[in-house]
């Protein structure tokens, strides 16, 4: 298992900086892997979510606030859910029954 933990040092309270050593402290304590990575400007997290999935990270975690995860959620699951309605469309165009008239 690998973390990805996507923090937006914008968003939020002022406690990102003792929140993130506690997680921090807590992961190392597990030897779990993970890493972290700030947002840089808007739509940031989606891209770093992306970046993250294609890199192997398993669980991402959003250290923000609403549209920090509402961006990694999109990055992960719009991928996902075209290719589903895509597949769900050719099955429904490829197994049409055709009917004579």
């Amino acid at each position: 298992m690998k973390y990805l933990l996507v923090a937006n040092p914008k968003a939020g309270t002022k406690a990102l900086d003792a929140t993130l050593e506690q997680v921090h402290r807590a992961f190392e304590a597990r030897k779990i892997v993970h890493e972290l990575r700030f947002t840089q400007f808007a739509g940031h997290a989606a891209k770093i979510a992306a970046e993250g999935l294609r890199e192997g990270f398993t669980h991402m975690i959003s250290l923000g606030g609403d549209g920090t995860s509402s961006e990694i959620v999109s990055s992960i699951l719009a991928p996902k859910l075209f290719s589903e309605l895509f597949r769900g469309a050719a099955e429904t165009i490829f197994r049409r029954p055709r009917y004579s008239a």
